[in-house]
């Protein structure tokens, strides 16, 4: 698997890749194993009544129920000042900062609250904080082994995840 191959290749002991049981998420996946349109944005969310705030929160929950939860929890914050779509995860405050566009497609920002959800399982302790910035800063964001993780996930759950919300929220 590519994921395996980039990790082995990190010279860092200290990374953990994530157990995460892909097969067991996809067989409890909605059985219409259903696309919703890629076309869906942010806006679309009140016809299904709920406000992006909202649909953050049952994203998280279900990775919390599909991907694991730490002991530690974290908390969901805006992100002001921020002009594109995007997310963060801040170790020392245990949160979750997120800033979305009503243009924002709803598989986009899928895949940002699975993508800051894997920083959260990633990033366990102080020291895996100062690793994740020393290869940050060594390495950049794209090589940075924690954030290809992360990318290759999220990638890997949008639709399922997606797929899942909105046959619970048509329900």
């Amino acid at each position: 698997m590519l994921m395996d191959f980039l990790l082995n290749l990190i010279p860092f002991k200290s990374h953990r890749k994530l157990n995460i049981n892909y097969s067991r998420i996809y067989s409890r996946a909605s059985p219409a194993k259903t696309n919703y349109r890629k076309d869906l944005k942010v806006k679309d969310l009140k016809a299904f009544k709920v406000d992006k705030h909202r649909f953050i929160e049952l994203g998280l929950g279900w990775c919390e129920k599909n991907l694991g939860k730490l002991r530690h929890g974290y908390t969901i914050k805006s992100l002001p000042n921020f002009s594109r779509n995007g997310g963060t995860y801040s170790y020392d405050d245990k949160s979750m900062r997120f800033r979305v566009w009503e243009s924002c497609a709803l598989i986009d920002l899928v895949e940002i609250i699975i993508h800051e959800y894997i920083h959260y399982l990633q990033i366990k302790s102080s020291r895996i904080n100062q690793l994740y910035d020393k290869l940050h800063e060594e390495l950049g964001y794209e090589n940075n082994p924690y954030e290809i993780e992360a990318r290759f996930v999220a990638d890997k759950l949008k639709q399922v995840c997606l797929n899942s919300l909105l046959t619970r929220l048509k329900a």
